[in-house]
C-alpha cells in the first residue's frame, strides 16, 4: 500500500500525540510556569485530610521568582570534584500497576501533586513578546533562547520605554473564529431530530450531592471480584448516606470521618488476589479524590457567595482606570501599550455598562491578561505595583460567580463520567469563578479542584544508558601542532580520542545533566632550542565536563570545567649543530638534556594546561552551535505548531536520579483540564518510557476547533494539515468524493482511553453526500495497540466495528453512511505513534517494546533491553 494511504482520518490527535513525544525527549527550554517539587517516600492518599489545601500547595510549588545561582552554584562544587567518579546505574523500582500497593503506592505521590495556583488564560491572546533571540550566555543563570512557552498568536513587541514602566506590553489581535461554508437548506431533507446523547445520564438536579458514578462502579467492581474485601462495600454505603443526608453538616461530618478511615486504613490491606491491587490504588485515590473535595463543599456549603457586580465596585474601578491614565500620561506610549494589552477600554466600558455579564467577561479578560504565564518578571513586577495591583483586586469581586457547592460537585461527576470536553469547560469556570470569589473556602476549593483534575497528563522517563546511545561520538582527528611550549617553538603531529558520555545529576527540582568528554593526545614532536633540537612522543589525557540544568526558568548552561594529565614524554632523539664536531659535540649534547630534563617538569605542567584549555574551548564552542541550532529547530516546528494551536506545555514536575531523568508535564490550553487518574506504571527495567493521558488528545482535538465548522472532506484535511504544519496530511487518497459535512456544535471528535481499546467518536450535525442528508448522529469506533518490532501502531479492532448512534438512522440509510465511514476509517490504515525515524534508528536495535496499554484513561508505552527468555520451568505457584 502506498504511503499517502497510510495517513488516517483520525490523524489530528496522533500528530498531537507524536508531537508531544518529540517535545518531551527535546525539553523546550522556556517553560514559564511553576514546577511542583514530587515527594518521595509518602503514599499519594494517606493523611491528605490533616492537610489543607493551602499547605499542600506549598510544598508542590517550585518558586518561580527564585534564583538558580545560590542552589547550582553550591551544586556544581562536588560535581566538580567528582571528576573522576564513576557509578553504577541501578534501576528503579518502576513497577506497573499490577503489582503489589505498597511498591505502586510509593510512585504514584508524584501523580496527585498540586499544579500551579488556578490563573488560566481564557482568550487565545499572546502577552508582550519582550524575549529577543540572544546568544547562549555561558553563565549560571542564562537561559537558553529561542524556545519560549508557547501562545497563541505572534505579535510585535511593544515599545519599550523603561523610565515609566518596568516593562512592555503586546499588542493582541486575536482573529475571528472561522466560519464554514453554510450547508444548503433542501425540502426533502430528513426530520432535524436532536442528536442523541451517549448513554451518561445527568445527576438529578437537587439540594442533595450527586453521587459519583465512576467512584461507585470502581468499588462495586472490587467488591465483585473479591468477595473478602469488606471496604469496597461499606464505603458504597456511606457515599449514598452522604449524598442522601448532604445537607446535615453532623451527618455529613461523621460520614466523612468514617470514609476516611476507610481511605487510610482499610483500603490499604492487601488483597487475597495480586492482580486487584492496580483496582485498589484506582479505588483509593478516587476515593481520596472525592473526600477532598466532600470536605471543601461541606465547608462552603453554609457560606454565602455574594455577587459583586454593583454600582460601588463600578465606580472603584473607574478610579482605579483614572488613576493608571494620569501615570500613563508621564509616558504616553509606554502607557498606551500597556492600555491596549490589557484591554482597559472594554473594561472602561462594561463599567458603564448595565450588564452584570458584560462586566463579568471583561474583567475575567483583564485578569487573563494580568496572570498570564507569558509575562516576563519584570512585568509581572510591573503589574504588582499599584494602581494595577489594587485594579487586580477590585476586579475578582467582578470575574466570580456566585456558584453553589452543589453544582460544583454536580459538574465533576458529569465530566467523571463522560469524559466529554464540554463537560470539561463547566468544570473549568467552576474552578475560575471558585478561585476569584472572596470567602476563603471557595478558594480552597478552587486548589482542590486545580490539584486534581489539572494534573500532569503526560510524563517520559529516559534512562541515562539510553541518553548515551543517542550522543554523537567524535572520530579521532588527526592535526598538526604548532604551538610553543616553554617560549620554545613546537612542531609536530597529533591525535585526539575523544569520548562523549552523559552523566545524571540528582535533583529533585530540576532535570540536571553533564556532559563528559574525555580524551587522549597522542603526539609526535620536534622543538629546536638552540643549536639544539629535540624529537619527542608523548600522551596526555582530558576531562571536560559541562553541566546543564532545566528547571521552571528554561534551560541554563554552565560554563565547562576542564582538568588534563600529562601522562608521559618520552626524549626519542637529541640532535645539535656541533654533533660532529670531537669533544664539543658530546660535550654540548650533555648540556642540552641536561637543561631538557630541568625544564621536563615546568614543560609537563603547562602541556597539561594547554591540552585543557584547548578542550574546554572547543567544547563549549560545540555545544553552543548546537544548542543554537536544536533551539532554533524546536521553536520553528514544535513550539510553532502549539502555538497554532493554543496549547502550552506547562511542566508541573522536573526531576533527575541515579539512574533516570523523569519530566511531567499538562498539555493544555488555559481553559482545559489534565489528568485526574493514576497513570499506568511502566516496567522497573524500561530505558524510555512514555504515558500520555486522554485530556492531550482531546485538548488537541478541541484546538482544531472544529465544532459547529462545515467542511468538503479535502478542506478538512487542509485546515488540519495547517493546523500541525503538516502538508502531507492534506494529500489522502481512498476517501470517498462529494462528501461536506458539518460537525455538531460540541464535542466533534473525541477520544476515550478505557479497558485496552482508545474509543474515537465524530458527532456530525449534518452530511451530504450524492443527494443523501443525514442530520444529528455519531459515529463510534475503537482501536486497539499493535506492536510491530519497535513501532507502536493502533489499528481498527478486528473484534469491533462503526457505529452510528442518532434516531434518524435506519435500515438503508444507515448503509450508506456505514459505507462512507468504511472508508474513511479504513482498518488498512495503521496509525503510528512515533515517527519511523526513532523507531528504525540503529541504535535502538537493542531494545523491545515492554509496555504497550491502555487503561483507565492513559496510554502507556515502555522500552526496555532485549529479555532473555528462561528456559527453565518455573514451579506452579
Amino acid at each position: 500500500m502506498n504511503k499517502a494511504k497510510n495517513h488516517s482520518p483520525i490523524w489530528p490527535y496522533l500528530a498531537i500525540l507524536s508531537c508531544l513525544f518529540v517535545l518531551s525527549l527535546t525539553a523546550p527550554r522556556a517553560w514559564q510556569r511553576k514546577a511542583r517539587q514530587p515527594q518521595a517516600g509518602t503514599q499519594p492518599t494517606a493523611g491528605t485530610r490533616q492537610r489543607g489545601a493551602d499547605e499542600l500547595h506549598a510544598q508542590a510549588l517550585v518558586e518561580d521568582e527564585a534564583s538558580l545561582e545560590s542552589t547550582d552554584a553550591v551544586e556544581l562544587a562536588p560535581y566538580a570534584a567528582d571528576l573522576r567518579a564513576t557509578q553504577s546505574p541501578r534501576h528503579v523500582r518502576e513497577v506497573a500497576i499490577e503489582p503489589p500497593a505498597g511498591e505502586f503506592a510509593s510512585e504514584v505521590r508524584d501523580e496527585p501533586g498540586m499544579p500551579p495556583a488556578p490563573a488560566p488564560e481564557l482568550r487565545t491572546t499572546r502577552p508582550p513578546k519582550a524575549w529577543p533571540l540572544e546568544d547562549v550566555c555561558l553563565a549560571p543563570d542564562s537561559t537558553l533562547p529561542g524556545l519560549a512557552a508557547p501562545g497563541t498568536l505572534v505579535v510585535e513587541p511593544a515599545p519599550r520605554t523603561p523610565a515609566l514602566l518596568a516593562a512592555q506590553p503586546a499588542r493582541s489581535d486575536v482573529p475571528k473564529p472561522e466560519k464554514g461554508p453554510t450547508a444548503a437548506s433542501e425540502a426533502d431533507a430528513a426530520p432535524d431530530d436532536l442528536l442523541t446523547e451517549p448513554d451518561y445520564p445527568a445527576a438529578v438536579a437537587s439540594s442533595s450531592w450527586p453521587l459519583p458514578r465512576r467512584l461507585l462502579e470502581q468499588l462495586s467492581n472490587l467488591a465483585h471480584e473479591d468477595p473478602y474485601l469488606v471496604w469496597p462495600q461499606r464505603a458504597i454505603e456511606l457515599v449514598h448516606r452522604l449524598s442522601r443526608e448532604s445537607d446535615q453538616p453532623e451527618s455529613t461530618r461523621q460520614i466523612l470521618e468514617a470514609l476516611d478511615r476507610i481511605e487510610n486504613g482499610d483500603s490499604l490491606m492487601p488483597a487475597a488476589d495480586p492482580a486487584l491491587e492496580g483496582s485498589i490504588v484506582r479505588a483509593r485515590y478516587a476515593l481520596r479524590r472525592w473526600l477532598d473535595l466532600w470536605e471543601s463543599a461541606a465547608e462552603l456549603h453554609d457560606v454565602p457567595l455574594e455577587d459583586r457586580i454593583d454600582e460601588t465596585e463600578a465606580k472603584r474601578i473607574t478610579a482605579l482606570l483614572a488613576e493608571f491614565d494620569a501615570l500613563a500620561a508621564e509616558n504616553p506610549a509606554e502607557g498606551s501599550a500597556w492600555r491596549e494589552y490589557l484591554e482597559l477600554d472594554a473594561l472602561a466600558e462594561a463599567a458603564e455598562s448595565p450588564s452584570g455579564q458584560a462586566r463579568r467577561d471583561a474583567a475575567r479578560n483583564v485578569l487573563d491578561r494580568m496572570t498570564s504565564r507569558r509575562l516576563s518578571r519584570s512585568q509581572r513586577a510591573f503589574l504588582d505595583k499599584a494602581p494595577l495591583a489594587t485594579l487586580r483586586e477590585q476586579l475578582h469581586g467582578w470575574a466570580a460567580e456566585p456558584i453553589t457547592s452543589e453544582r460544583v460537585l454536580r459538574h465533576i461527576e458529569q465530566y467523571e463520567h463522560s469524559g466529554m470536553p464540554s463537560d470539561a469547560k463547566l468544570v473549568v469556570e467552576d474552578l475560575r469563578s471558585l478561585s476569584w470569589s472572596a470567602p476563603e473556602q471557595a478558594r480552597q476549593l478552587a486548589k482542590y479542584l486545580d490539584a486534581h483534575y489539572r494534573n500532569a497528563n503526560m510524563r517520559v522517563a529516559a534512562a541515562g544508558e539510553l541518553l548515551n546511545l543517542f550522543v554523537p561520538q567524535p572520530g579521532r582527528i588527526e592535526a598538526q601542532v604548532r604551538d610553543t611550549v616553554v617560549n620554545v617553538p613546537v612542531r609536530g603531529h597529533a591525535s585526539t580520542f575523544t569520548r562523549l558520555s552523559i552523566r545524571l545529576v540528582p535533583d529533585e527540582r530540576r532535570i540536571r545533566l553533564g556532559l563528559e568528554a574525555a580524551g587522549t593526545v597522542d603526539s609526535n614532536t620536534v622543538s629546536t632550542a638552540g643549536p639544539a633540537t629535540f624529537r619527542n612522543t608523548g600522551q596526555s589525557t582530558f576531562l571536560v565536563r559541562k553541566l546543564f540544568v532545566l528547571g521552571p526558568q528554561g534551560l541554563n548552561v554552565w560554563p565547562a570545567i576542564a582538568e588534563a594529565e600529562n601522562n608521559y614524554s618520552y626524549l626519542v632523539s637529541l640532535e645539535t649543530d656541533f654533533d660532529r664536531v670531537p669533544l664539543v659535540g658530546s660535550l654540548i649534547r650533555g648540556i642540552a638534556r641536561s637543561q631538557h630534563d630541568e625544564m621536563r617538569m615546568v614543560a609537563r605542567r603547562h602541556t597539561e594546561r594547554k591540552v585543557a584549555e584547548r578542550a574546554l574551548h572547543e567544547l563549549d564552542n560545540e555545544v553552543q552551535q548546537r544548542l543554537l541550532e536544536a533551539g532554533k529547530k524546536v521553536e520553528e516546528h514544535q513550539v510553532a505548531t502549539l502555538h497554532r494551536l493554543g496549547l502550552e506545555l506547562v511542566p508541573i514536575s522536573l526531576q533527575t536520579t541515579e539512574d533516570r531523568v523523569v519530566a511531567r508535564a499538562r498539555l493544555s490550553s488555559g481553559v482545559q483540564l489534565g489528568a485526574h487518574t493514576p497513570r499506568p506504571r511502566a516496567p522497573s527495567d524500561s530505558w524510555l518510557s512514555l504515558q500520555t493521558h486522554q485530556t492531550v488528545l482531546n485538548n488537541g482535538l478541541q484546538q482544531l476547533n472544529l465544532d459547529g465548522q462545515v467542511f468538503e472532506l479535502d478542506s478538512l484535511f487542509q485546515r488540519i494539515a495547517d493546523k500541525l504544519a503538516r502538508p502531507e496530511i492534506a494529500e489522502q487518497e481512498d476517501l470517498p468524493e462529494d462528501v461536506r459535512v458539518e460537525f455538531a456544535d460540541k464535542d466533534a471528535i473525541t477520544v476515550q482511553c478505557r479497558d485496552g481499546l482508545i474509543e474515537v467518536t465524530l458527532a456530525f450535525a449534518e452530511l451530504r453526500h450524492a443527494g443523501s442528508l443525514w442530520r444529528n448522529f455519531r459515529v463510534r469506533t475503537s482501536y486497539v495497540p499493535k506492536i510491530e518490532g519497535l513501532s507502536p501502531r493502533l489499528v481498527r479492532n478486528p473484534d469491533d466495528t462503526i457505529h452510528l448512534e442518532g434516531r434518524s438512522l435506519r435500515g438503508k440509510i444507515a448503509f450508506k453512511l456505514r459505507a462512507i465511514f468504511s472508508k474513511v476509517l479504513s482498518p488498512n490504515r495503521q496509525l503510528r505513534l512515533l515517527d519511523d525515524s526513532i523507531t528504525d534508528d540503529e541504535r535502538l536495535r537493542g531494545l523491545q517494546i515492554t509496555q504497550f496499554k491502555v487503561e483507565d484513561g492513559w496510554i502507556g508505552l515502555a522500552y526496555s533491553p532485549r529479555r532473555v527468555s528462561s528456559k527453565v520451568a518455573r514451579k506452579p505457584e
